[in-house]
């Protein structure tokens, strides 16, 4: 069975992305073993090592271009036209390349799309939807079997949005939502349908990295969990923050374009010099998203910038978690160890609070759109989401200081709801 998936893949420094990618490669080769699974998405053709149960397994990504430039090989025009053509007269099928894009879509039993988790929706812009509208369609034009995997969808604030999702949506065979809200969104654009229905974001089942292999990532991670586990001898309490660089740039634009109520940058320095006031309490700044030659999306340039602006006594108490120079940044499943070992956590991407949400760890969402409320719910803690478009920053704090005093309550809770979350998830395909 050839499986393609869309919308995730490993190369853009995003670690809740690559979170999409690893799980639902996971829970595809749970229901499908013998499968082949490939990624489109990325510049050019080349083969990515993904660890399964142990047991390292080779995923084929294919490229796809949109460049200015249509004459770039895998441009999305040459593969629309390919694909159609190949629909037409299926002989011309055996003139393609191995490494085609478009024999890659055509030869797919099976195709999913999960869009980032987020991106289906004009938040980030109408060219994102644009150009991701186009993929879908192709691979829906093949004639194959068409999935949208649990993703978040909208708010749409154009018309044209609007029926560009529901073209999508309509033409897919299935669409999960990943809640409630989001189911909405669909039935209010196509009706009510068998074929939608909610089902929990597919990296709850993420399986996070064995302490041997971060380890080994580079002496700065052994140092780090050394430490960690030192303190926590002490009975040092250890608080996760992941900050936005995306935020604390004031969006693309640089001109608050997520609409937030007060000051990000501020707001991040009051919540560490509130858990820092705890003589037992220790941060660690988690980043996220790294990305080449991205400044706008580095959280790991944004944590040491906030890292550089606290006064010395708070610097001494505050951890970054980063690598040496000569090594990449951790991965997904690394990055997940390291948010395991945090007894609390706050976080302004939402992928790395279901790192956390995931290993019971009491967690807040810092909120910059609806997302966080829907994965919350279907999680039992949607009180831990608190919206900075609305909140001002002391409500912000007032809430934290609410949230951290109810730590325990909410790990009970957490543990007694995420095993059955992960089993919702873990049955995505058994229908299938």
């Amino acid at each position: 069975m050839n499986i393609t998936l869309l919308g995730a893949n490993f190369l853009t420094g995003n670690l809740g992305v690559s979170a999409l990618a690893g799980s639902s490669i996971q829970l595809l080769k749970r229901r499908w073993p013998e499968s082949n699974i490939c990624i489109i998405g990325g510049k050019a053709y080349l083969k990515h090592t993904e660890f399964l149960n142990g047991s390292a397994i080779e995923i084929e990504c294919y490229p796809l271009r949109y460049s200015p430039n249509v004459l770039k090989k895998n441009h999305i025009l040459w593969i629309y036209i390919l694909v159609r053509l190949c629909v037409l007269l299926p002989g011309m099928k055996k003139f393609l390349g191995h490494k085609s894009t478009a024999n890659q879509i055509l030869k797919s039993d099976l195709i999913c799309d999960i869009t980032g988790g987020d991106s289906f929706s004009d938040i980030y812009g109408i060219k994102r939807l644009v150009m991701g509208y186009f993929i879908k369609r192709i691979c829906q034009l093949s004639n194959n079997s068409f999935i949208m995997l649990p993703q978040t969808y909208g708010p749409f604030q154009s018309t044209i949005a609007k029926k560009l999702a529901c073209k999508i949506l309509t033409q897919a065979d299935r669409v999960y939502s990943r809640d409630k809200n989001s189911l909405d969104v669909v039935e209010s654009l196509i009706g009510k349908s068998v074929k939608s229905r909610i089902c929990p974001d597919v990296a709850f089942t993420l399986k996070p990295a064995n302490r041997e292999k971060v380890e080994e990532k580079c002496s700065i991670a052994k140092y780090l969990i050394d430490k960690i586990d030192g303190l926590k001898e002490e009975k040092n309490q250890f608080i996760g923050l992941n900050i936005s660089s995306l935020l604390l740039n004031g969006g693309y634009t640089g001109n608050n374009e997520f609409g937030l109520r007060e000051d990000y940058q501020m707001l991040v320095k009051k919540i560490i010099t509130f858990f820092l006031s705890h003589d037992d309490t220790l941060v660690m700044l988690v980043p996220h998203v790294v990305p080449e030659n991205m400044t706008v999306e580095n959280d790991l340039m944004a944590c040491k910038r906030v890292w550089n602006n606290l006064s010395e006594n708070l610097k001494k108490r505050t951890i970054i978690v980063e690598t040496t120079d000569d090594q990449p940044f951790f991965d997904e499943c690394e990055i997940k160890y390291l948010i395991g070992l945090c007894d609390f956590f706050l976080g302004s991407r939402m992928h790395s609070t279901i790192a956390a949400i995931s290993q019971c760890i009491p967690t807040i969402g810092l909120a910059y759109s609806k997302k966080f409320e829907g994965v919350y719910e279907t999680a039992g803690i949607e009180d831990c989401v608190l919206d900075m478009r609305i909140l001002s920053n002391e409500q912000i704090l007032n809430h934290i200081k609410d949230v951290f005093v109810r730590k325990d309550i909410i790990k009970d809770k957490l543990k007694n709801g995420i095993p059955k979350v992960k089993k919702q998830v873990y049955s995505i395909f058994d229908e299938l």
